[in-house]
């Protein structure tokens, strides 16, 4: 039996308890008879620990370095760099077991050195870029900043110099018509009186809101009267009313004086009313009302024009935006609602339209009243006009 068992086999004596048996191994100390006997077996098994060929070697560093790059600009680098652990260990292991079962020796350290230096690479690469985009926005704010004050400086002077010589079109008008009265050249004065007049008005539109949109504007508030300001607005427009056989019928209750800037909400309420005389036809009828809910100053002017389209109604507020049905029809620069709108979010309020087509516009805003509130109120409650 015992031939049986020990035939074709080779069998090696030795002792592992003796220390001067034990040989150092890369898998560690092994006795004598045991490096002879995995030898024997490699040689009869033919188990060689074998390389990939250098070429199949720089094709798989390639593509492991392709993954790398792939991962590092696909993702935020943060999550990049979980995936670039993940992948090093999975190569690790992957490389041990084709040892284990194939004995292929496939190298670790090359795979990981080179994905922790394309790492490496491409956070310098990535602080290059950010401190370039960084550079880039600074020129970009300051040629903005330099375009932005030529813009200004230009709109300015322009708007300058043409008051000057329509100041002296209007005094020539002036003159003109007083030695002129009842013909038809009085008639032609009048007219171009009203256009400069027009003209007038939009440049100074348009200094104000090249001051609005200039970084060093700021609201000059103090404790003032809306229902004041309105009456002021309401005389000043009379005489367009008049023109047009509008009636005007205000409605301003007593209202305590609040922190504002007069100025802005002048303009304004100015701005309000002016559309409602522009765009009401003749014979109509325009109310204007005021009065104070709760915490707020609620401001309105309603008109019998011909309304405003529904998809227009969020355009109105937008600067130099003029609905279609006007656009021919009236004269305007397109930035009273804008500035309107500007104005009262300066002041923390909002502004709101309510308009149906071919039954007018109701158009105004609420402020919100100041904690400390003046001794007295004072208002005005008008009749038709």
């Amino acid at each position: 039996d015992l031939d049986q068992v020990l035939k074709d086999k080779v069998v090696i004596i030795g002792s592992r308890d003796l220390s001067s048996q034990l040989i150092d191994t890369p898998l560690g100390q092994m006795a004598a008879a045991e490096v002879l006997a995995n030898s024997i077996d490699s040689f009869l098994h033919d188990r060689w620990i074998s390389e990939l060929p250098d070429l199949l070697n720089i094709l798989y560093l390639a593509f492991i370095l392709c993954i790398g790059i792939w991962l590092l600009f696909s993702y935020p680098q943060s999550a990049a760099l979980i995936f670039l652990f993940w992948l090093g260990t999975g190569l690790s292991a992957l490389s041990l077991w084709i040892f284990d079962t194939f004995y292929i020796w496939i190298p670790i350290l090359p795979p990981l050195a080179m994905l922790s230096f394309t790492y490496i690479l491409f956070l310098g690469y990535q602080l290059t870029q950010k401190e370039n985009v960084n550079w880039r926005l600074q020129q970009e704010k300051k040629y903005l900043y330099e375009v932005e004050q030529l813009k200004h400086n230009f709109v300015s002077l322009i708007s300058h110099d043409l008051k000057t010589p329509i100041a002296k079109i209007q005094a020539i008008c002036d003159r003109l018509m007083t030695q002129n009265k009842g013909n038809e050249t009085e008639e032609g004065l009048l007219a171009l009186r009203k256009e400069s007049s027009e003209l007038h008005r939009y440049i100074q539109s348009i200094l104000r809101v090249s001051r609005i949109e200039s970084k060093d504007f700021r609201l000059n508030k103090d404790a003032a009267d809306i229902n004041e300001i309105a009456d002021a607005v309401i005389e000043q427009v009379m005489p367009l009313a008049k023109e047009k056989y509008l009636e005007i019928h205000k409605n301003l209750e007593p209202i305590f004086s609040i922190e504002i800037d007069s100025i802005l909400i002048h303009e304004v309420i100015l701005n309000l009313v002016e559309n409602a005389v522009k765009y009401t036809p003749e014979n109509g009828r325009i109310e204007i009302r005021s009065q104070e809910v709760d915490d707020e100053v609620i401001f309105w002017v309603k008109d019998t024009g011909n309304g405003i389209d529904e998809g227009e109604q969020q355009k109105v507020f937008q600067k130099f935006f003029r609905g279609k049905d006007h656009e021919l029809q009236t004269k305007g620069s397109g930035i009273g609602l804008y500035l309107v709108k500007y104005f009262i979010e300066l002041h923390g309020g909002k502004v709101f339209l309510e308009s149906k087509k071919g039954f007018g516009t109701k158009i105004g805003f609420r402020l919100p009243i100041s904690d400390e509130k003046s001794l007295g109120a004072t208002g005005h409650i008008g009749v038709g006009v």
